[in-house]
C-alpha cells in the first residue's frame, strides 16, 4: 500500500524534471525530513534506502496515473474551479485560498 508522504515526495521530483529544475532524489529528501523534524540539529541526515528505491518505483505509477501527460494547468484557475465546486461562494474563503496557494506556488522546495 503506497504511503501518501512517499507519493508526494514522488511527485516533487516529477514536478522538478518537468519544470527542468535540476534536483537530486537526495536533496528532495534530505528538505522533507527537515522539514517534517525543524528541531533537528544534527550535522548530517541520512536517507534510508528503501525511502529513495519507493520514490524511484512510485515515480512510475505516478506517470502511469496523468498518463504521461506533462501539460501544467496554472494552480490558480484549478483553486477557482475545485472552489467553486466545494461551493466556497464567499469572498474571505477564496482569498484566502488564493492566499495559501500564491505562498504555495512561490515557495522554494529545496
Amino acid at each position: 500500500c503506497p504511503v501518501p508522504s512517499d507519493i508526494a515526495l514522488t511527485c516533487i521530483l516529477l514536478a522538478c524534471k518537468i519544470e527542468e529544475t535540476f534536483k537530486r532524489i537526495k536533496d528532495i529528501l534530505v528538505a522533507a525530513f527537515l522539514t517534517s523534524n525543524p528541531d533537528y540539529d544534527g550535522d548530517r541526515v541520512d536517507i534510508s534506502e528503501s525511502l529513495r528505491t519507493a520514490v524511484v518505483v512510485y515515480e512510475e505509477d505516478v506517470l502511469r496515473a496523468i498518463r504521461f501527460q506533462f501539460n501544467r494547468m496554472c494552480p490558480f484557475t484549478l483553486m477557482l474551479r475545485i472552489g467553486r465546486t466545494l461551493g466556497f461562494r464567499t469572498e474571505d474563503t477564496m482569498v484566502e485560498a488564493w492566499r495559501i496557494l500564491e505562498q504555495a506556488h512561490t515557495t522554494p522546495v529545496v
